[in-house]
């Protein structure tokens, strides 16, 4: 009985204390049809959850902008945990460095200040919203002063070296309406096209069109998985296997992250460690 008392608490502990911080630079290579004139970085963060208080996230991102400088940033929702986190994660993030752009899209926690039974409730029962609301319209208008686009359900042209790269972002799409009518406006099927949701489950419902790479956070891998089995999450349509990591669906190439952070009320993990996935896309 002892025995499992201590190898309780030493898991506990591990799954508390250690793996929530044990972070990671992960590196993918891909490769495209489309014409791209040399090959591209991508830096893809999701989930950070910055409540305002200083913690060992704020070192990982400080080493991030001081070791790389990709092409692109790209931020997929769920970015801070409430309003108290509005001005770090600004502060974080504009310190990023990108050659041609920092682009963001929202999640429910960036609406929603979501406490443990509001946590609860979300992934038992299927509420998705709290009755503690963030100031959404703050935190955008701070981001944008720190040069990050903030993209919601439209799309961004950057020109690079002749060809034509399309960042497409759209809304929330656990307590908002995606409307892809209006996110894919315009959008071109011979440029790349790299989209940001904060959800996989929402390409599901997306029409026909030319999306190259897609790019989501949210599930946290499942923040707890198991060898040789994964992780679960209540309320996710799409297979287990497209939890985290790299997959295609269709014509697109889908890069699901496992996230940075947690809620401040949840915040465990054990065999899912919290990652930032550096992407080179190379053309054929």
């Amino acid at each position: 009985m002892l025995e499992i008392l201590i190898f309780s608490f030493v898991l506990a502990c591990y799954m508390v204390f250690v793996e929530p911080r044990w972070f990671k630079v992960k590196r993918v290579r891909i490769q495209t049809k489309k014409k791209l004139p040399k090959p591209i970085t991508i830096l893809h963060l999701s989930d950070t959850h910055f409540s305002g208080r200083k913690s060992y996230k704020d070192k990982f991102f400080e080493k991030l902008a001081q070791e790389f400088e990709s092409d692109f940033v790209v931020v997929t929702g769920d970015i801070i945990d409430c309003n108290e986190g509005i001005e770090q994660a600004a502060h974080l993030l504009g310190n990023l460095r990108a050659r041609f752009g920092k682009f963001l899209v929202l999640g429910n926690h960036d609406y929603y200040d979501y406490h443990f039974f509001d946590n609860v409730n979300y992934h038992l029962r299927g509420v998705r919203t709290s009755i503690r609301v963030n100031n959404v319209q703050k935190f955008v208008e701070v981001l944008k002063a720190k040069g990050i686009r903030v993209l919601r359900d439209n799309n961004h042209k950057i020109d690079l070296d002749g060809a034509s790269v399309y960042v497409i972002g759209t809304e929330d799409p656990v307590t908002r309406t995606v409307n892809f009518q209006k996110t894919l406006k315009d959008v071109p099927s011979n440029s790349f096209n790299i989209m940001l949701t904060h959800v996989i489950d929402s390409i599901i419902k997306m029409p026909e069109a030319y999306v190259d790479l897609v790019f989501s956070g949210h599930t946290h891998g499942g923040q707890i998985r198991f060898p040789w089995i994964g992780g679960f999450m209540y309320g996710f349509d799409m297979p287990r296997k497209y939890l985290e990591g790299i997959h295609t669906w269709k014509e697109s190439i889908l890069c699901v992250s496992r996230g940075i952070g947690a809620s401040r009320f949840t915040a465990l993990r054990f065999f899912c460690r919290p990652e930032a996935i550096l992407m080179e896309v190379v053309p054929e």
